[in-house]
C-alpha cells in the first residue's frame, strides 16, 4: 500500500474553488461542456483525501463549513438577490422561481410567488386573459408570456400559500427539529415574517 500525499487545506480549497467556479458555469449555461470524468475524479479524490487524513489533519469540517458558505453566498447572491431587485418582468420572475425549486430554496419561492402576486394585484382585472381562449396552455406558460388569469392569480396564490403553511407547522414543530433545521428555519423567518430573536 503506498503513502497518501497530504493535502493541506489552502491547497485543497484553492482546487475544489475551480472545480466551485466550472460547476457554477455549468449551472448557470455558461458552460456547454460537463466535467470531464478526469476532473471529477481528481475532485473526489482530493476531497475524499482531505476528509480521511489523520487528526489534525482531517478538514472535513472545514471543507463543509467553506462548501457551505459558498453555497449559501452563491444562493443569496444569485437566487435571492435578482428575485429581490426584479420587478413585474415575470418571464424573469418564472424562471428564478424554478431555480429556486430546483435549489429549494423556500425562501426564493415565497418571494417570487409574492411578486407574481403583486403583479396580479397591480393589473386591472380587466386586462386578464380568458383561460379558455388559452386552451391548453398551462398556467406557468401563461405567466411566463405575461399573460394573467384568474387561474394563474390562483395557482400563485396557492403555492405561496401552500408554502406559508409549511412554514408555520415547521413552527409549531420547532422544538423537536434538529438543531441545523431549526437555525435555517429561524432565520427564514427571521427575514421574511420580520420574527426576532426573542419571537422564536
Amino acid at each position: 500500500m503506498t503513502d497518501r500525499k497530504t493535502i493541506d487545506l489552502d491547497q485543497g480549497w484553492a482546487y475544489m474553488q475551480n472545480g466551485i467556479k466550472n460547476l457554477k458555469t455549468i449551472l448557470e449555461g455558461s458552460s456547454k461542456t460537463q466535467f470531464s470524468s478526469k476532473e471529477y475524479m481528481m475532485l473526489y479524490t482530493t476531497i475524499y483525501n482531505m476528509c480521511t487524513q489523520k487528526p489534525p489533519l482531517d478538514y472535513s469540517q472545514d471543507l463543509y463549513d467553506k462548501y457551505k458558505g459558498f453555497f449559501e453566498e452563491y444562493i443569496r447572491s444569485t437566487v435571492l438577490s435578482s428575485v429581490i431587485n426584479k420587478h413585474d418582468n415575470s418571464y424573469e420572475i418564472m424562471n428564478q422561481l424554478k431555480s429556486s425549486r430546483i435549489h429549494k430554496s423556500i425562501r426564493g419561492e415565497i418571494l417570487c410567488l409574492w411578486k407574481l402576486l403583486d403583479s396580479h394585484f397591480r393589473l386591472n382585472s380587466s386586462k386578464y386573459v380568458e383561460h379558455d381562449s388559452m386552451f391548453g396552455v398551462s398556467v406557468e406558460s401563461m405567466i411566463t408570456k405575461n399573460q394573467f388569469s384568474v387561474e394563474t392569480l390562483f395557482y400563485c396564490w396557492i403555492c405561496w400559500k401552500d408554502n406559508i403553511v409549511q412554514m408555520l407547522d415547521f413552527l409549531s414543530n420547532f422544538k423537536t427539529l434538529e438543531p441545523q433545521v431549526a437555525k435555517q428555519l429561524r432565520e427564514v423567518c427571521i427575514e421574511l415574517f420580520g420574527c426576532s430573536e426573542a419571537d422564536l
